[in-house]
């Protein structure tokens, strides 16, 4: 692997991204959602009993309204790289999410993702961007 491919993949952009979350936004609550990956059929079935949607985000961030009066608001962010797409399930899952309100993004950079959560924090942001 190159140096170039090495920080290009989306393993490495969503590190940087939760890197940055952890150290500029460390009160906002952000998790992610390992949902890739080969397995035996028996875990897949497992895993789907269990909840495991197929297409999930990559990241969901919940940011507060900075009022009590306000609920706080879930974002999904989905990773890719310049070249990456959405995959069939991954189309679905965002519909479900603007079709419910919910913010639904799909980050190449760092540079989007923090220009996405900053835009979230201010509430200035396209909420079906991506």
């Amino acid at each position: 692997m190159t140096v170039r491919t090495a920080l290009t993949t989306e393993s490495t952009i969503q590190k940087s991204c939760v890197a940055w979350m952890r150290y500029r936004h460390p009160e906002i609550l952000m998790w992610a959602t390992p949902n890739s990956g080969k397995m035996k059929p028996q875990h897949g079935v497992e895993r789907k009993a269990l909840g495991v949607l197929a297409g999930v985000a990559d990241l969901a961030v919940i940011v507060g309204s900075g009022t009590k009066s306000l609920p706080p608001k879930m974002v999904f962010v989905e990773m890719k790289t310049l070249k990456g797409r959405l995959s069939p399930a991954q189309k679905v899952f965002q519909a479900q999410c603007w079709e419910l309100g919910a913010p639904y993004y799909v980050c190449r950079s760092l540079d989007e993702f923090i220009e996405t959560i900053e835009g979230e924090i201010k509430g200035d942001s396209d909420a079906q961007a991506g």
